[in-house]
């Protein structure tokens, strides 16, 4: 029997397993498809590589947190948060260093805005290698992202006035570091420590 109506499908006789089976949930195993896509040959190890979000198995607007794309430079960092600080200094009246807990004393915001990989599309640049858009623009995913605005903690180490732009620097083994204006910096921009409602994922 396929279980089309009037058939009737073994699964709806039984019993399931009861509660706390798997404390933290999974997808069910139907949807054991869904999951991040590489391309083999695009890097030379998985170390410093990536993967893309299945754009086209995904449902609504957020994009589960296990499979949002990937982007390594030096593999996949093992963060302790207990190990781990938030430093500011530079072109502040008092500079300051915050545990993760300190951090999140601050007031929190959550807000859903989509995240994309500069390098999205990369492919293409030199004429259409692939032969789906999965592969070609998968580096890109929606989520939602709680943490601290910028602003706020700046405004606690006190921004001099002549400070124009802030230097990120990551805490993984590349230690990638981007330039942000302070315009940009005081406007949107947030430290976020939560994605989708749990501890953020490396």
């Amino acid at each position: 029997s396929d279980g089309k109506p009037p058939n009737v499908p073994a699964w709806t006789k039984s019993l399931g397993p009861g509660v706390l089976t798997k404390p933290y949930g999974e997808p069910s195993k139907h949807e054991a498809h869904v999951q991040r896509r590489t391309v083999d040959w695009l890097t030379a190890d998985r170390i410093a590589s990536i993967s893309f979000t299945p754009l086209g198995d995904l449902k609504g607007i957020i994009t589960p947190s296990g499979v949002v794309f990937e982007r390594y430079h030096a593999g996949l960092p093992e963060i302790n948060p207990q190990q781990h600080y938030l430093m500011i200094h530079g072109k502040v009246k008092r500079p300051i260093i915050l545990s993760m807990d300190e951090l999140m004393r601050f007031p929190s915001v959550s807000v859903i805005r989509f995240l994309e990989c500069p390098a999205n599309g990369g492919m293409e640049w030199r004429g259409a290698q692939m032969n789906r858009v999965q592969f070609t623009h998968g580096m890109l995913s929606c989520c939602e992202w709680t943490g601290v605005l910028l602003s706020t903690v700046l405004e606690e180490v006190g921004l001099e006035k002549d400070a124009r732009w802030i230097l990120a620097e990551g805490a993984d083994g590349s230690h990638m570091s981007r330039s942000i204006p302070i315009e940009k910096a005081l406007d949107d921009a947030m430290i976020v420590y939560a994605q989708n409602g749990e501890a953020l994922r490396p």
